[in-house]
Formats: C-alpha cells, structure tokens, sequence
C-alpha cells in the first residue's frame, strides 16, 4: 500500500514505529543495553507513540509541552523511583532523535526533569527515651562479646562518637582520674579531649577488667578471637 492511501494518523504512526525499532537496535548496538532494559524502553516508547498517535503529533512538531503531557498522562500511580526510570528512558530516546537522527529542532532530554530530591527530605532518625531504655536494658554483660559491645555503645551514645573514632581509640586516649577521653583521628584531624560520664568509664573499665584480651597492641577495642589485633 502507497503513502498516499495512509491517513495522516497512520503516516504519523508508522514513521514513529519504525524510529522506535530504529532506537532499540542502537541501544543495543552502540551501548550494549540489555535485553531487560530495552523491554522497559520499549514499554515506555511504545505508550509515547500511542499518545501521539492519538493527539496526531509529528515527530518535528515535539514540544516539552507535549512531552509533559504525555508523561503527566503516563506516570499517574507509578512511585517516584519507576517514575525517574521512565523519564531517563524518554531522555535518552530523545537525545537520540535529535543528535543521530536529526528528527528534532532542539534537544528535549535536559527539559525533561522530576520533583527535586532532598538529601535530607525525611526527617532525621532518633531514639526516643523509651527506645533509649529498652536499649541499654537489652545490652548483657555476660561474655566478651557483651562487654565490648556495652562500651562501645556507651561511647556512642554519650560522646556521639563515629564507629571509625571508636575503633581507632587507643588505651592511651583514656584519662579515668581526670575522666576524659581525647580523640586523636577526627574529620578536620584536630585532637579533641572530652569529659567522659561516670557510666561510659565504668563501662570502659568492665571491659578493660573482664573483657580485653591480653596483647601488645595498644588499641582500646581488640577483635574476639586470636591472633587479637586491632578491629
């Protein structure tokens, strides 16, 4: 059948169907997509070109209005994270349509944007009191293990040390008569010494006494089994 039997809506659909298979196969070829990835492209273009053979949109007449359209149309009900993998596949479909085939007056993909994301848009999370006191009453001091654990839990809670800093204390970081601790290997690497709770030095100590194995190395907290060394 001629190009002069089709309709407007056919010429329309069958020049967006064959750039559409043009697509895939240079993805595939060129970037090594796989064959999962080219099926969520595929499912996403092919939503695209029943919407413009819908609205008898023309491959040069693609506006970001148009665009925003289809995808305020096509994204209701999908959650945020498939939403940016629909949008990243429309990006790319339409670098490609502008850069290697020349189908396009301007290059859509950078218009093409999601709600901004946060780094911090859920609130922080914390330990309520209650949550606090079934913590510390959770914690045993009926092994090695527990001991250990009970110190360093208590550094973390009452100095609001990182993991690396507690791993990195060394016995000679602790002041029990002037019941301070110095930090030596700090973000900025400025050595800070800071008044240590009475329950942290007991805890320490517990460990110190029933809990720490007997070796050269100088760090305060030593790994469980032999050769101990450094955590």
């Amino acid at each position: 059948m001629g190009d002069k039997t089709l309709t407007t809506s056919e010429k329309i659909a069958a020049q967006l169907d064959q750039v559409i298979e043009d697509y895939l196969v240079y993805q595939h070829k060129t970037h090594q997509t796989s064959h999962r990835q080219l099926r969520q492209i595929k499912t996403v273009l092919t939503a695209l070109h029943a919407f413009y053979e819908k609205h008898h949109i023309k491959l040069g007449n693609l506006t970001i209005e148009t665009i925003d359209a289809f995808l305020a149309e096509y994204l209701l009900g999908y959650k945020e994270s498939t939403r940016a993998n629909y949008r990243s596949c429309l990006r790319g479909f339409l670098k490609y349509l502008f850069h290697e085939r020349k189908l396009t007056p301007t290059n859509l993909a950078p218009l093409i944007v999601g709600a901004p994301r946060f780094s911090k848009a859920k609130p922080p999370y914390f330990l309520r009191p209650h949550e606090l006191k079934k913590l510390f009453a959770g914690l045993k001091l009926s092994s090695v293990s527990d001991l250990r654990t009970y110190a360093m839990v208590h550094l973390a809670y009452t100095l609001g040390l990182r993991p690396c800093e507690i791993s990195l204390l060394r016995l000679d970081d602790i002041f029990f008569k002037a019941t301070e601790l110095c930090i030596r290997s700090r973000k900025n690497d400025n050595p800070v010494r800071l008044p240590v709770p009475e329950d942290t030095l007991k805890a320490i100590a517990a460990y110190l006494v029933g809990g720490r194995p007997q070796s050269s190395h100088r760090h305060l907290f030593l790994t469980l089994y032999p050769p101990f060394g450094p955590m």
